[in-house]
């Protein structure tokens, strides 16, 4: 195993309705053998996954991960915490998600934890 501690990128993506979602992506050390994408459950934010994200990274895995709308930073930017808009919204933003978890020729997993 590398010493080297992963690097990860904290961003805000518009959702097809308009609705601002925190992300971020925890990128592998060295070159990544897959990708993961990463729903939380109901109550939680991905922040509070860095210390396990960063072990994944180290085994190769590149974790993407999103607040889903009502919890986080996603909640308390647009003042809907606990709110979530149920599987109408989350369906569709986790899709997005997938899509923008992928990186060219490596296996993509879906990892959810909850909900």
């Amino acid at each position: 195993m590398s010493n080297v501690k992963p690097t990860s990128k904290e961003e805000w993506i518009t959702a097809e309705d308009g609705h601002e979602i925190f992300t971020k992506t925890w990128f592998a050390v060295g070159t990544p053998i897959a990708a993961v994408v990463f729903v939380h459950g109901l109550g939680e934010h991905i922040v509070r996954y860095d210390h396990v994200f960063e072990e994944f990274n180290k085994a190769g895995f590149q974790v993407s991960a999103f607040d889903q709308r009502g919890f986080g930073q996603t909640g308390r930017k647009s003042k809907t915490l606990g709110s979530t808009g149920g599987y109408d919204k989350a369906i569709p933003d986790i899709t997005a998600a997938l899509e923008r978890g992928k990186i060219e020729g490596l296996p993509l997993f879906l990892m959810g934890h909850s909900y």
